[in-house]
């Protein structure tokens, strides 16, 4: 085709795609109901019933996923606007993902998880440092041996800045974490095995979406940081 073929077969997708999908609805049938992005949303959500409280990108919790998340595209529609419709290029993501974050970036296709064919969590794991005195958290993979998730990684947590996002939810952690502590006037050793005691109580709360990430820096701080938690939080109750 010639550039000016293409801007007009372009121009049509754009037109179908925002005409109708965004706005009156796909006819299915002949006399059927409109399909539109609010019914995918819907479908999305009853196929995912686990994430009708998350964004499936950062895990924040939303009370209504259908309602506070956008129909995204994976590979934008501008410059992929064949795709446009493409149910393997439709997902669900909150607007911080899609309209702050994302927005246009478009990362290589290899080196990127692909929605519906790709599960991130089997290739990484969330890990939580401490670094100069403050904690973080990252995606890395569970298997360093294999460059390509790492590069896959790289371009996931590029789009949706997820390692920044998940560092300043450590703050919220350790927040709720030392409420819910201080108020027991525990010593050292009881706070330490009511912690882990509690940690194991709620092992089915963590593998939830919503709470996975705040499971994992539970666990950490209470096998790994405990010293520098206790010290923590006394400190900022004598604030």
């Amino acid at each position: 085709l010639s550039k000016e073929e293409k801007k007009q077969v372009n121009a049509i997708y754009q037109y179908v795609y925002t005409a109708l999908f965004s706005r009156r609805g796909v006819p299915l049938h002949h006399t059927g109901p409109r399909y539109d992005r609010r019914q995918f949303a819907r479908d999305f959500t009853a196929d995912n019933p686990q994430l009708d409280s998350c964004c499936p990108v950062c895990l924040h919790h939303k009370s209504d996923l259908a309602q506070e998340c956008d129909v995204e595209h994976f590979l934008p529609k501008r410059a992929y606007p064949a795709f446009a419709l493409h149910p393997d290029n439709l997902y669900l993501a909150c607007k911080e993902c899609n309209q702050l974050y994302k927005k246009t970036k478009t990362i290589p296709l290899s080196e990127s998880f692909l929605p519906y064919r790709d599960t991130v969590r089997d290739a990484a794991e969330v890990v939580v440092t401490r670094e100069d005195g403050r904690d973080k958290i990252a995606l890395l993979p569970k298997d360093p041996a294999q460059p390509s998730v790492q590069e896959k990684l790289t371009g996931f947590v590029k789009q949706f800045d997820l390692d920044t996002r998940w560092t300043k939810d450590c703050e919220s952690f350790f927040r709720k974490m030392a409420a819910r502590y201080r108020s027991r006037h525990l010593d050292k050793a009881a706070l330490l095995r009511e912690m882990r005691e509690d940690w194991q109580k709620n092992a089915a709360v963590w593998e939830l979406p919503e709470a996975y990430v705040e499971g994992i820096y539970w666990n950490w701080v209470s096998s790994r940081q405990f010293d520098a938690f206790y010290a923590e939080m006394h400190d900022a109750a004598d604030l």
